[in-house]
C-alpha cells in the first residue's frame, strides 16, 4: 500500500513506547511500521488496542458537548503528531462558528435518515465512501464525517483546510 514517512513512525513509536512494555512486541511493530506495507499495518484491528477512544467534556457556544475520539482517529491524531488539546480548540471554533450560522442548531434538531434528507439542508454534503463532505467557513475549510443515521450521530472524522482535502491522505479513514 503505502510507506510511512520516518517522523511519523517516530511519533507513532513514541506513543507505542509509552503503552507497551513488551519489547520483543514493540520490535516486532516497528519492523511493520518501517515496511513498505507500513499504512496498510496500521488499518489493522489489533493496532487499535494500543490507541483507546477518548472522551472529553466541553463548553463551546454555551451549551455542553461531549467530544469522542475514536480509535482509529486517536491512531492518526498520534502519527501526525496532534495533540488532544488542539482538537479541542479547534472544535469549540467550529462549534461557536456553527452556531453563528445555524449550523449547530440544525444538526441537533435534524432527525436525518439518509443523505437525500442531509442533502436538503445541505446541498453540497458529498459522499466519498463511507464518509459525507461538506464545505464550511465560506468553502475555505472540508469537514469529513461519518453519519449514523440510526444512532443519530455525526462524527468528525477530520476539519481540513483545501490544501490538505486535495491531497487525499482522508480518503483512507472513509
Amino acid at each position: 500500500m503505502a510507506r510511512l514517512r520516518q517522523e511519523e513512525i517516530r511519533r507513532l513509536l513514541s506513543h507505542l513506547r509509552q503503552r507497551i512494555s513488551d519489547a520483543e512486541l514493540l520490535a516486532r511493530i516497528e519492523d511493520e511500521l518501517r515496511s513498505d506495507d507500513g499504512e496498510e499495518f496500521l488499518r489493522r484491528p489489533e493496532m487499535l488496542v494500543h490507541f483507546p477512544a477518548l472522551t472529553e467534556s466541553l463548553t463551546a457556544g454555551g451549551l455542553q458537548w461531549q467530544l469522542r475520539v475514536i480509535s482509529h482517529a486517536h491512531l492518526r491524531m498520534a502519527q501526525r503528531g496532534i495533540k488532544l488539546d488542539s482538537v479541542k480548540n479547534l472544535f469549540q471554533r467550529f462549534v461557536e462558528n456553527s452556531i453563528v450560522s445555524g449550523a449547530v442548531i440544525t444538526c441537533r434538531k435534524a432527525r436525518w435518515r439518509n443523505l437525500d434528507e442531509v442533502q436538503e439542508i445541505y446541498p453540497h454534503a458529498d459522499p466519498v465512501g463511507d464518509c459525507t463532505v461538506f464545505n464550511i467557513g465560506g468553502n475555505k475549510y472540508r469537514l469529513v464525517s461519518k453519519i449514523r443515521y440510526q444512532y443519530q450521530r455525526i462524527y468528525v472524522i477530520h476539519v481540513l483546510t483545501h490544501k490538505d482535502y486535495d491531497k487525499g491522505k482522508w480518503k483512507y479513514d472513509c
